[in-house]
């Protein structure tokens, strides 16, 4: 090869050079230029303080999975643990001393998180129950507990709210846990799990009954999760021992407001109907109307509501799931003054507790006629206690047995 050729051959090596070294430089310039530009997470936050009882609410929008490791790690630097077994299910947990936060699930398509930090309240009081304590009282194991009492129900009924935390293991059969939360109302010697509540807000003490005494009224989502459905339930407490009084689910349209609050000594709802336009469009809500909570025959009334409202609304539920011709059904009763009260389901081989009998929805005795004489042909034994129960029930035999269910307008 001629000196002319490898001449070229070099220069040509050289422009070579120079289009990688110009192309490395482009490639780290934008590199820095792509890392320059990230940018935190857009995070708007909502605080809300109910009762005395706080929560912060974190939404993230763009939020990556690397930035979402960062926060996590974040929490449990501040001594926070993540509960295992929702390590790698659909939302995180953590907890520790005052505080729980959970996560929400991050993914690839949808760069969006919700952090809520749940913080705890505890009871200056020397004789209230502490952590330790309550869980004595718990009829489940628990892995943590964060107390929720609201401002005045200790005072009022010498009873405290616990929210418990329970560590599943991880289960195989099941892709995502479930969620392992729940809410107790703990008295001195009883604690009693409280239905259709998250977090121990929305609850207030007053006398819905006229007895004289404060009862916790509970304002909770409906068996849909609150969609289109209100609980609202009333809970008693009798020598440290809490039992539920009475409960009534609501169903209301879509987009309807339901706020329970104290006014002038009474426990009141205030409901306000959706407003629409003539082309059918949202427009705002209509004044909203108050009406007093009242608790009868184990009912939970809205005193003064239009008959139109409590025909659309619904009345309270009960009923038995589809069973087997062959099950053996209970009917548990007792005496409310005149009143027979009491509730139906079907017989299990297991004792229950006394947590679970002082939770069980009462029901009036036209419903619990309706349900026996719907279920004639079934196996039926026949239970009597007292509320707040202190002790199993007894079974019913002979004339006993009768005159209850003659009582309920069966022979």
């Amino acid at each position: 090869m001629n000196r002319k050729a490898v001449s070229l051959l070099a220069a040509f090596a050289l422009l070579l050079g120079s289009f990688s070294l110009l192309g490395s430089g482009w490639t780290a310039a934008a590199e820095e230029q792509e890392e320059k530009g990230k940018t935190a997470p857009v995070c708007d936050t909502e605080e809300e303080t109910e009762n005395g009882l706080r929560r912060v609410r974190m939404v993230y929008e763009d939020i990556s999975p690397e930035q979402l490791q960062e926060i996590l790690e974040g929490y449990e630097t501040r001594g926070l643990r993540l509960l295992s077994s929702t390590a790698e299910g659909w939302s995180k947990i953590l907890y520790g001393d005052g505080l729980w936060v959970e996560i929400s699930a991050n993914t690839k398509s949808h760069r969006k998180c919700v952090i809520t930090e749940t913080w705890g309240r505890r009871t200056q009081d020397e004789h209230a129950l502490s952590g330790e304590e309550a869980r004595i009282l718990l009829p489940v194991e628990a892995t943590h507990l964060l107390e929720r009492t609201p401002e005045g129900l200790y005072e009022a009924t010498g009873a405290q709210v616990f929210c418990v935390l329970v560590d599943h293991p991880p289960r195989e059969d099941i892709a995502d846990p479930l969620y392992p939360t729940g809410t107790w109302l703990v008295g001195k010697q009883l604690a009693i799990p409280l239905y259709y509540c998250y977090d121990g807000n929305h609850l207030l003490c007053g006398d819905v009954d006229g007895d004289g005494a404060e009862e916790i009224v509970l304002q909770g989502y409906g068996p849909t999760s609150g969609i289109y459905t209100e609980t609202l339930s009333v809970y008693g407490v009798t020598d440290g021992i809490p039992w539920l009084k009475g409960s009534s689910f609501y169903w209301m349209d879509w987009g309807e407001t339901a706020l329970l609050f104290r006014e002038e000594g009474e426990i009141c709802f205030s409901y306000g109907r959706r407003r629409y336009t003539n082309k059918g469009e949202a427009d705002g809500f209509e004044t909203a109307r108050v009406y007093p909570v009242r608790l009868r025959n184990g009912r939970v009334e809205l005193e003064g509501a239009p008959k139109e409202d409590f025909a659309r609304w619904g009345t309270p539920y009960y009923a038995l799931p589809d069973l087997p011709p062959e099950t053996v059904l209970e009917l548990t009763i007792w005496e409310e003054g005149e009143e027979l009260l009491g509730f139906l389901c079907n017989a299990e081989d297991r004792e229950r507790s006394l947590s679970e009998w002082n939770a069980m929805i009462p029901w009036p005795a036209e419903a619990l006629a309706q349900a026996l004489a719907e279920n004639r042909e079934r196996p039926l034994r026949v239970y009597r206690t007292e509320r707040p129960a202190r002790e199993a029930p007894v079974e019913l035999q002979g004339r006993e047995r009768d005159a209850v269910l003659q009582r309920l307008g069966l022979d």
